[in-house]
């Protein structure tokens, strides 16, 4: 199982951390896990801002990420694997926005997009207002793949959650939500306008 902090839970055993608290706080420091990492704040928006960050750095740590993909069975590069989400987002798209989102060349979306195609996970068509152009959409075999990473990563999530009351759950959702609908780009700008 997935822990808060993304490694692998071992019930029952105790720890350095549990039988010396010293110890255990310089190892927290030296792994920047420990909470007290952020100086407090008593703004509603330097907390989110911190808590962000954590959400962030767990979402992305290699353990998370690799446990995801194990649960989906799924064995592309975890950067193809993030393309794909991002063309079933989008829709059909021209391979230079992607790049663009990315912030990477052409040549750095390229053999990704064709590895993709080669796996069947989204095929290419020309545009049908510049037919020297094409775009790439998902197929219905890359639908189900991103499905079940989405399910895999709801599933660990569960499991963190499992013991916070529904009604603590749901207000954390729905304002999660309420975030990330206003942060979210359009689909192939790579960042929101700010104010």
């Amino acid at each position: 199982m997935i822990s808060a902090t993304g490694s692998t839970a071992r019930p029952n055993r105790p720890t350095s951390k549990e039988s010396n608290p010293k110890e255990a706080q310089r190892q927290s420091h030296a792994a920047g896990t420990e909470v007290d990492r952020f100086p407090p704040v008593e703004s509603p928006a330097g907390q989110l801002e911190q808590a962000l960050s954590t959400l962030v750095h767990w979402s992305t740590r290699r353990e998370v990420q690799t446990e995801t993909m194990r649960r989906a069975r799924c064995t592309l590069p975890l950067a193809s694997a993030s393309l794909l989400s991002r063309i079933r987002v989008c829709g059909p798209v021209h391979p230079s926005q992607l790049a663009t989102f990315y912030a990477v060349d052409n040549s750095t979306i390229t053999p990704r997009l064709q590895r993709l195609e080669r796996d069947a996970l989204i095929a290419r068509h020309s545009d049908p207002e510049d037919g020297r152009a094409s775009l790439v959409r998902i197929t219905p075999a890359g639908e189900k793949l991103c499905k079940g990473l989405h399910a895999a990563r709801r599933a660990i999530l569960e499991q963190l959650l499992a013991d916070w009351p529904a009604e603590d759950q749901l207000r954390v959702a729905a304002a999660a939500s309420q975030l990330a609908d206003r942060l979210e780009p359009s689909p192939t700008q790579r960042t929101p306008d700010l104010p």
